[in-house]
């Protein structure tokens, strides 16, 4: 399990270049921008797009907080297009388990410091530790969650497969 946990991907699609720029096109807002679909299986992106890259995110209408930030670039290849993704957690998720993580190995500190110096419990630093292992792993199972349905949006929308 990765304290701030990533996935590398690539994608294989036989549609050309400019048709992958299209779909994305059709499916990506400007940033800041929210749409409303009736169709709920309408996967609708928010991001900026350039002739051979991308940065994705889920629309500000979705409610998962957990939804990677998705980086890629494309380029022809023999049998169409070649996608490159790079998935990571938001920007803001990054931001709040790095002070999470700050607040929680302090309290670690502390109190493993206190228990041997001050006559204090041992014991008590499993506290901070449970709390440590908890936003890790929710962490983990909400961007490995959310991470699986940004592939799947991405694979059904480019016709791709997944090569690695």
């Amino acid at each position: 399990m990765k304290l701030l946990p990533s996935e590398k991907l690539l994608l294989q699609t036989p549609l050309t270049k400019a048709l992958v720029l299209e779909r994305l096109t059709n499916r990506v807002v400007p940033d800041g921008y929210s749409t409303v679909s009736q169709n709920p299986e309408d996967f609708v992106f928010e991001g900026q797009l350039h002739n051979d890259s991308f940065i994705l995110k889920r629309s500000i209408t979705n409610d998962s907080i957990y939804f990677p930030e998705i980086l890629g670039e494309f380029h022809e290849a023999e049998n169409g297009t070649e996608i490159k993704l790079m998935l990571k957690p938001s920007k803001s998720i990054v931001k709040f388990m790095s002070l999470w993580l700050a607040g929680v190995t302090l309290g670690i500190f502390v109190i493993t410091f206190a228990g041997f110096y001050k006559g204090g419990s041992k014991t008590a630093v499993l506290i901070p530790s449970i709390l440590l292992a908890t936003g890790v792993g929710f962490i983990n199972a909400g961007f490995n969650s959310e991470n699986k349905r940004a592939r799947k949006a991405l694979t059904k929308i480019l016709e791709a497969e997944i090569k690695w």
